[in-house]
């Protein structure tokens, strides 16, 4: 009986310690850079983030102390986002310290000071030993939306082409009054001349012969 109580006491205790193993309990970042404006960065990241951090979210964690980024628990945040040299804000949707710190990591070397701070960051954290350096967070692949299917278009009717009737031809109709080219010129008639009997002549008148 003692010695099962014993071995439940222990695989508690081992538990327990292998939870704040895991977890950000303890992890602390004091570097700083002179640059006019603050002097760190500070990634925020809610409660419930940080609480369940494994190993490689401790190394993600060191990599940005290395570049003057300091990750903190912040219990009223409830997304993660980051407060860079100038005040400005940047805010994440990822849920795990490791995706967060992968993607702010990329903006800070992106950033004008912060790509001095990524190529001078070998020279900050040799402490750092392979066993300990973050393994990289896979790139999120966007699955593009489907494009939808085009509705099939009908097919045009045909226009009919009319061909016009010819028009009757009609013949034109002579003016009533001719034009002064055609006029029409009716003869005039010439009167007939009675003959004129011949003075001192007097017609013989032919013998009737007698009855027989």
């Amino acid at each position: 009986m003692r010695a099962l109580l014993r071995d439940t006491i222990i695989s508690a205790c081992t538990l327990g310690v292998m939870l704040i193993d895991a977890s950000m309990d303890g992890f602390e970042c004091d570097m700083t850079r002179n640059t006019g404006y603050a002097d760190h960065r500070t990634l925020q990241l809610p409660a419930a983030v940080w609480d369940s951090a494994s190993d490689d979210d401790r190394a993600w964690a060191r990599k940005l102390c290395c570049v003057f980024t300091w990750v903190v628990r912040d219990v009223s945040a409830t997304t993660p986002y980051m407060i860079t040299y100038d005040g400005g804000r940047r805010n994440y949707e990822d849920t795990t310290l490791a995706a967060v710190a992968d993607r702010a990591y990329s903006e800070v070397c992106g950033m004008y000071m912060g790509s001095h701070d990524c190529a001078s960051e070998a020279q900050r954290c040799q402490m750092l030993t392979p066993a300990s350096t973050p393994t990289p967070v896979p790139a999120r692949t966007l699955t593009p939306n489907p494009m939808p299917t085009p509705v099939p278009m009908p097919s045009p009717v045909p226009v009919r082409t009319l061909t016009p009737k010819p028009m009757p031809t009609t013949a034109p109709t002579p003016s009533a009054i001719p034009g002064p080219m055609h006029t029409t010129t009716t003869p005039t008639p010439v009167p007939t001349r009675s003959p004129i009997p011949t003075p001192g002549r007097t017609p013989t008148p032919m013998p009737i012969p007698p009855p027989m």
